[in-house]
């Protein structure tokens, strides 16, 4: 059966009923260095003008879903905490990301009421190569103390790479172990994405290892072909020892949606319709 021809589970990554999301890249610098970073190479404006960035975000009433991200957004704290101030009041959902480098109590007390769920680009449970793949040096233990009095959930974002490939069997119980050790309510992963497509099919990106390798041995997930991704739903939710957990898996193909569900807000202000990739 041709892709095109396959009916798509609700809540697909690229389904036309997903809940309409504003992506606002608020800084285009970070302290990390990931070499599987989707956001290299492509359109990075250098300026950042907050009340530009307000005024797109709520010329979009319908978008109540706000996910800021960067680079770094704490690395111009002042900037995010304006945006976060003036958006609150009209935004359903606020998700912020960040790589955890920069994170600090008094931070935190600040976000809180802000955001509704923090998410930490963590890429390892040891501490030294998580450093060794994000290029810089995160505290666990500052962690554990930042988020001592957060009033938001916390995730871990992590994508599936090569360096965890030797590590199949106790991955997940390493990381359920930090989840519960740094106060983290659960763990996102997601795959490597595709690097471009052939006669419809998705090339995935050098690195690629498939996400459900490490939940196996667990039995948590059951294994599914590109079709079924398609049909049932490319997206696991579940829990595991207290920990939420949710996988994306790549399906390989690559659709566009129907509907307009997602736009991108870029730190100049500048509103658009989708990533602008390759410049």
């Amino acid at each position: 059966m041709k892709a095109e021809e396959l009916k798509r589970n609700p809540i697909c990554h690229c389904s036309d009923s997903k809940p309409k999301l504003l992506q606002v890249k608020i800084i285009n610098r970070c302290t990390g260095n990931c070499w599987f970073c989707i956001d290299k190479g492509n359109f990075a404006p250098q300026k950042v003008d907050a009340d530009k960035m307000i005024d797109a975000i709520l010329s979009e009433p319908d978008y109540s879903t706000v996910d800021i991200t960067g680079g770094e957004p704490f690395l111009d704290f002042e900037v995010l905490l304006k945006v976060l101030k003036a958006i609150r009041p009209y935004k359903e959902y606020i998700v912020l990301n960040t790589n955890g480098s920069l994170l600090t109590e008094e931070k935190v007390k600040q976000l809180n009421g802000l955001v509704d769920f923090l998410k930490i680009g963590l890429q390892h449970y040891d501490e030294a190569k998580n450093a060794e793949i994000i290029k810089a040096k995160i505290s666990f233990e500052n962690i554990k103390k930042s988020l001592k009095n957060k009033q938001f959930k916390v995730w871990f974002n992590m994508v599936v790479n090569k360096s965890w490939e030797n590590e199949k069997e106790n991955f997940i119980n390493n990381l359920v172990e930090l989840c519960q050790k740094l106060n983290v309510d659960g763990v996102s992963m997601n795959e490597l994405r595709y690097t471009g497509v052939n006669n419809g099919y998705e090339q995935y990106a050098e690195g690629y290892i498939k996400g459900y390798d490490f939940f196996e041995h667990l039995n948590l997930i059951k294994p599914k072909t590109s079709e079924q991704l398609i049909t049932e739903g490319c997206i696991d939710d579940f829990e595991y020892k207290g920990i939420e957990f949710r996988l994306k898996r790549l399906c390989g193909y690559k659709f566009k949606s129907n509907v307009q569900t997602f736009k991108v807000i870029y730190s100049d202000g500048l509103k658009v319709d989708d990533w602008i990739l390759d410049i």
